[in-house]
């Protein structure tokens, strides 16, 4: 792992804007148990200025890996979008497997899609940049604009 491209964990969840963030792929190490989403983070929504019609958002595309997942359903209905409305943690209990985990709290994820939503079990989440962040009047980018699909961290 880039340890550089660290930029966001499950201690600062309360810091992540996840509204209207876009999800460009998904995938799975059952190995590993984890769940990758590849998506266009939103760092910052730019307030416009007095000359300006809108505003413009500091994006960037990223890795965002959830660890030790379990219990994950797809409740989706869409024509190929997915972006996030918000995304929430709740309950706080012991992990199944504590001791292979070594972490005192997994939680009841919900990621709420405006497509629908997805939600699983977790101890946490890693998001991992991938590019330098651009100042941008679209909230996300082209799929060739960001290189395609990636989960590389």
């Amino acid at each position: 792992m880039n340890k550089n491209n660290f930029i966001f964990s499950t201690k600062n969840f309360a810091e992540i804007n996840w509204h209207d963030c876009k999800i460009h792929g998904l995938a799975f190490d059952e190995v590993e148990f984890k769940f990758y989403l590849d998506i266009d983070l939103i760092l910052e929504w730019i307030e416009p200025l007095s000359n300006e019609d809108g505003y413009k958002f500091k994006v960037v595309p990223a890795t965002l890996i959830f660890r030790n997942v379990w219990n994950l359903v797809f409740d989706i209905d869409t024509n190929l979008a997915l972006d996030i409305d918000s995304v929430s943690m709740q309950n706080p209990h012991c992990p199944k497997n504590k001791d292979y985990v070594q972490d005192e709290n997994e939680y009841d994820w919900n990621i709420v899609l405006q497509q629908g939503e997805i939600s699983f079990n977790s101890i946490g989440f890693e998001i991992y940049i991938r590019k330098s962040p651009e100042i941008r009047d679209e909230q996300s980018f082209l799929l060739k604009e960001r290189g395609g699909i990636s989960f590389s961290i």
